[in-house]
Order: C-alpha cells, then sequence, then structure tokens
C-alpha cells in the first residue's frame, strides 16, 4: 500500500510571508515614483529632470540612489537648476530615505512639517536655496541626523530649540539667514557636534548659552551678527577641543579673557569689528598652533605686545584700526611662517 503522498501545507504561511512581502516592496517603490513624479511636475523649472519618466525605474532616475530591494534611500539633486516649492513632495512617502540634498538650487517657499517623517535620515542639506518662514520645529524629530545643512536661505524666528538636542549631529549650518537665537530657557546643547555654523543672522544679546552645551565643537562661527556683552570665560573649559573661533563684526565688549589661552587646540581666532578693550594681553602668545589672529577695528590701547613673537605657526595678523599706538616690534619678524600683516 502507497503511503501519501508528503504534505507542504506547512511552507503555506511562509510563501505568503514571501508574496506579501515583495508585493509591499512593489507597492512602496510605486508609491515613491508617484510621489517624486508629482513633485516633479509641481516644479518650475525641472529640465534637469528629464530621466525621470513613468516608464522607467526611479533607481535610475538621476539624483536617485535605491537600496537592494528597490527602494529609495537618497536623492540628490544639488546643482541641479531646480525651481518651485516643497509643498506637494509627500515626505512620508520615504521611509528609507538616508540622505536628501537640495543645495544650490531656487527653490523656495517654506519647509514643510512633514519633513519630520523621514525617520532614518541621516544628511539634510537645503542649502544655497529661497526658503522662507519659520524653521519647522518637526526637523528635531530627525533623531539620526549627522548633517543638518539649512544655510544661504531666507529663513526667519527663532531657530526652534527642538533643533538643539539632536543627539547625533556633527555637522550643524544654519548661517545665512535670518534667525534668532533659541529660546534659552528650552534649548539643550548638541552633543556630538564639531561644526557649529550661526553666522550671518539675527542673533542679539549676550553669547547664545545652548553654544556652551556642545562640548565637541572644533569650528564655531558667530560673526556677522547683533550679540553684545562679555565674551563667557568658560569657553575655554566648556568647549575645550575648539579650532576655529570667529565672532568678528558683533558688539561684544570688555577685556578678552585670559581663559581663552587655555584653548590648546585653537587654529584661528577672529575677534575683529567689536568693541573689545584693553590692552592685547600677553598670554596671547600662548597658542602654539595658531595660524589667524584678527584683532581689527575695537578698542584696545597701548602697544603690540612683544611675545607675539612667539607665536610660530602665525600666518595672517589684522590689527588695523585696532586703537593701539605703538610701532610693528621687532619680535614679529620670528613669525617666519607670517604672510599677511
Amino acid at each position: 500500500m502507497k503511503s501519501p503522498p508528503p504534505s507542504h501545507s506547512h511552507l503555506l504561511p511562509f510563501l505568503i510571508l514571501v508574496s506579501f512581502s515583495v508585493l509591499s516592496t512593489l507597492s512602496l517603490a510605486n508609491l515613491e515614483a508617484e510621489t517624486l513624479l508629482r513633485w516633479k511636475t509641481s516644479l518650475h523649472k525641472k529640465d534637469s529632470l528629464s530621466s525621470w519618466t513613468s516608464n522607467s525605474s526611479p533607481c535610475n532616475w538621476t539624483g536617485i540612489v535605491c537600496s537592494t530591494s528597490g527602494s529609495i534611500t537618497e536623492i540628490n539633486l544639488a546643482r541641479s537648476s531646480l525651481a518651485g516649492t516643497l509643498a506637494s513632495f509627500n515626505f512620508s512617502a520615504f521611509p528609507n530615505l538616508s540622505r536628501l540634498v537640495l543645495s544650490l538650487n531656487n527653490l523656495s517657499g517654506s519647509i514643510p512639517r512633514g519633513i519630520g517623517t523621514l525617520t532614518k535620515l541621516v544628511h539634510l542639506d537645503l542649502g544655497s536655496n529661497s526658503f522662507n518662514g519659520v524653521v519647522t520645529p518637526e526637523v528635531g524629530n530627525l533623531v539620526d541626523l549627522t548633517t543638518l545643512d539649512l544655510h544661504d536661505n531666507q529663513l526667519t524666528g527663532a531657530i526652534p530649540y527642538q533643533l538643539t538636542s539632536l543627539p547625533k549631529v556633527l555637522i550643524f549650518d544654519l548661517s545665512a539667514n535670518i534667525l534668532a537665537a533659541p529660546d534659552p530657557s528650552k534649548a539643550s546643547g548638541l552633543p556630538a557636534a564639531t561644526y557649529l555654523g550661526l553666522s550671518n543672522n539675527n542673533l542679539t544679546g549676550e553669547f547664545p548659552p545652548f553654544v556652551l552645551r556642545c562640548p565637541n565643537l572644533e569650528f564655531l562661527d558667530l560673526s556677522l551678527n547683533k550679540l553684545t556683552g562679555n565674551l563667557p570665560a568658560e569657553i575655554a573649559t566648556r568647549l575645550p577641543k575648539l579650532r576655529y573661533f570667529n565672532v568678528t563684526s558683533n558688539g561684544f565688549q570688555g577685556q578678552v579673557p585670559e581663559m581663552l589661552s587655555k584653548l590648546a587646540k585653537l587654529e584661528a581666532m577672529h575677534l575683529g569689528s567689536n568693541n573689545f578693550s584693553g590692552q592685547i594681553p600677553e598670554w596671547i602668545a600662548s597658542f602654539d598652533s595658531l595660524r589667524i589672529l584678527e584683532l581689527y577695528e575695537n578698542s584696545f590701547y597701548g602697544g603690540i605686545p612683544a611675545s607675539i613673537g612667539q607665536l610660530k605657526s602665525l600666518e595672517w595678523l589684522d590689527l588695523h584700526q585696532a586703537g593701539l599706538n605703538s610701532t610693528i616690534p621687532a619680535e614679529l619678524g620670528l613669525c617666519r611662517n607670517l604672510t599677511f600683516v
């Protein structure tokens, strides 16, 4: 008597699961493609997107990178001569997007709140466009971001305090906008950030407290704002890794705090066009790695300290209209790398 044929019923759940997964992937790919085509249609200028057609895979389109499963992971359309807005861009259609680069175009309008749904985003660059309005606080939901670049737009209002607690951001660049400092009672700090660019904005009042809660900063640019008061001495202890420090063209006053001499890694110190007073301190010579020193257009008095000749790495020294009343000391000739005085 023959035994009955083996049953494959135990494979049925697996086959159903595989079929569902394939259908889900195809459905997502279609949704992503439809979303991009809809956005393309809304743009005023889009000649660079000629490869974006409904009869080809978006994985073959200009500026698109897909995963092995066919889901879009990167959109890079920098320098693509695009003009239009993001109003019809459905961000929620891209659950796997890790990089969004739309810099150096002519995009305008506001940055939609929906951008906060891109929870896998690591790199966001909307710099050098014409985006306006406030920065949506939903950007603070993008907790995996390592790069946030919104520089050179027309963004207004206060920087949302939610952005100051992004845990993984290394590069934070909001320079060249019309932004005010975040609410000091709510702003925290950027624990991982090494680059903080806030130059050419509308920052007012004293040195922004949240900056002192960014312990890994190497590059700090607060130039071309309306900041006032004294430089906090704790810059040296709270930001010990600083290499580049720029507060040019503000309203800082008082003496340059001696504690800054503790910034052992400093390579560039830009203090020009402020209201600093007192004498140029002797401790200025303590920076072994300093290449650039700008103290111009301030209210210093006295002479240039001879100790400045100890700055062996110095390449650039600008003291014009600094209020000084002495000749250049001979010791400056010891700065053999100096190319500008």
